[in-house]
Order: C-alpha cells, then structure tokens, then sequence
C-alpha cells in the first residue's frame, strides 16, 4: 500500500508549541488512503541520525484516534432536457454537486455527457461543456446553469 503521512512544521520552539499538521500525500499515493480511525505516532530520531542506545523505543502513540475523512460528491439534481435539439447546437444544463462527505472538497469539474440510458459508460459522449467548482465544504450544495 503506498504511504500517506501527515507533516508539518512546528509553530515555536518549546515543549508547549504544536506542530501545524497537513495531510500530504507521497507522490507515489493514488489517494486511496481508506478512512477510518489512526493512531498518532510521534517519533523521535524517526530517520536514524542518531545511534543510539535502543532505537526501538523512539515512537509513542497517542490513547486515542483521530478519524481521518474524505469528501463525497454527489449530483443531487439534474435538469431535464429540452425534448429536441439540433447536432451541433447549445444545450442549457442545470445541476446541482452536493459534498455529503465530512471533509472539504478541493477544485473539481463537473462535466457533462449524452448517454443512450442513465448510467455513465464508455459509450456515452462528453459535451464540450464543464463547469469548475473551486471548493465545496462539508455537507455544502452549489448549484449553477451551464451552456
């Protein structure tokens, strides 16, 4: 399984100063870390640069977890089509993305197809049409009407 791994860098210099934590993905990670509960893990010399005495001792884990999310886009409506249009002609299409995940959506696109029945495969034809969605939160709906 490629690794996934949080980093950051510390906000001060004493003991009582956090680190900013960012989720970061390996180049060499698809993105299909599963969600689900961790445990987190602080490591100490985690690189080896220091010998020591006992290198097996160098992590501790935190009691309790953290629950790492995902974002789940969803196309709750769709506008129907005129019942004619000419090939080659503009289509007026209006939807509406809802993220019913529990973690913020980055940038995505929406595109739009013809399909001869209501399940997206190869067979179907990508319109020349999209619309960009910079960002959608959590449990947040945006909708738009596109040409």
């Amino acid at each position: 399984m490629p690794a996934t791994c949080f980093s950051g860098q510390p906000r001060g210099t004493g003991p009582e100063r956090g680190a900013k934590l960012e989720w970061q993905r390996h180049r060499d990670d698809p993105g299909d870390h599963p969600s689900g509960p961790y445990y987190l893990l602080a490591c100490a010399d985690d690189l080896n640069a220091v010998t020591e005495t006992n290198e097996a001792n160098n992590c501790l884990a935190s009691t309790t977890t953290v629950q790492v999310t995902r974002p789940d886009l969803v196309v709750t409506v769709v506008g129907n089509p005129p019942p004619l249009v000419g090939a080659g002609s503009t289509l007026k299409v209006t939807e509406t993305v809802k993220n019913q995940g529990t973690a913020a959506a980055g940038a995505f696109t929406v595109r739009y197809y013809l399909s001869a029945d209501q399940q997206k495969d190869g067979g179907d034809v990508l319109l020349t049409g999209s619309r960009s969605v910079s960002s959608l939160s959590a449990g947040q709906t945006r909708a738009a009407t596109s040409t």
